[in-house]
C-alpha cells in the first residue's frame, strides 16, 4: 500500500498532467478559432470588394447612382414629335436632370425618328446611328422590351449630364429621349417585332 505522501504526489502529478493537457487543448482550439476567424474575415472582405467592383463596373462610374425613373410627378403630357436635327426630352427626364444634375448617370431610351415614324432598332439607319454615337463616346446598345404582349426593341444609353446636354444629333433625324423605365407615349411606339 502507498503511503500518504506517495498518494499526494501521485495525485498532484496526475493533476499537473491533466492541467497541462487541458491548457494544450485550449491553446489548440484558440489557434484553430483564430485561423477560422481570419479566413472568414478575408473571405468577407473579398466578397465585399467583389460586390463593390461589380457595382462599379455596372454603373461605369465609381460613385454616381443611375437614374432610370423619376416618380415625383403625375403628369403624362403628349409630346410633339421632334423634327429633323431636333432633340426632345420628356418632362420626367428634365425633372430628374434638375434634381440630380451631374451627380448621377441617366439610363435612357433614344427613339430615332425619320419624319413622324420611329425607326426600328434593327434598321440600317439606327445601326449606323448606334455606331456614330458609340464613336462619339456614348455607351449605347439595343434592348428588347414588352408592352401589352407586344415585343419591341429600342436604343438604350447610359449617359452623364454633359453627354445629355450636348447630345450629338444627326441633322437628318429627330430624337425623342426618355428615362429607361418611363412610360412610352403610344404615338412613339415603333412597330412591334414580328
Amino acid at each position: 500500500m502507498k503511503s500518504c505522501d506517495e498518494m499526494v504526489d501521485s495525485l498532484l502529478e496526475r493533476r499537473e498532467k491533466y492541467v497541462l493537457a487541458r491548457t494544450r487543448k485550449r491553446k489548440r482550439t484558440a489557434r484553430i478559432l483564430s485561423v477560422c476567424c481570419m479566413c472568414l474575415a478575408v473571405g468577407l472582405c473579398t466578397v465585399v470588394l467583389i460586390v463593390k467592383d461589380s457595382l462599379r463596373s455596372v454603373s461605369g462610374n465609381n460613385e454616381l447612382p443611375i437614374v432610370s425613373f423619376y416618380a415625383d410627378i403625375d403628369m403624362y403630357p403628349q409630346y410633339p414629335l421632334p423634327s429633323a436635327g431636333e432633340i426632345r426630352m420628356t418632362y420626367r427626364l428634365e425633372c430628374a436632370v434638375k434634381e440630380y444634375g451631374s451627380g448621377a448617370l441617366y439610363r435612357i431610351y433614344i427613339d430615332i425618328l425619320d419624319g413622324d415614324k420611329v425607326l426600328p432598332a434593327d434598321s440600317e439607319i439606327v445601326k449606323a446611328e448606334l455606331e456614330r454615337l458609340s464613336e462619339n463616346g456614348y455607351d449605347v446598345s439595343v434592348e428588347n422590351y414588352t408592352i401589352m404582349d407586344a415585343e419591341y426593341s429600342g436604343v438604350v444609353a447610359l449617359v452623364a449630364l454633359e453627354q445629355l446636354e450636348s447630345f450629338d444629333a444627326n441633322d437628318n433625324y429627330g430624337y425623342y429621349i426618355h428615362l429607361h423605365d418611363e412610360c412610352i407615349p403610344p404615338n412613339l411606339l415603333p412597330d412591334p417585332i414580328a
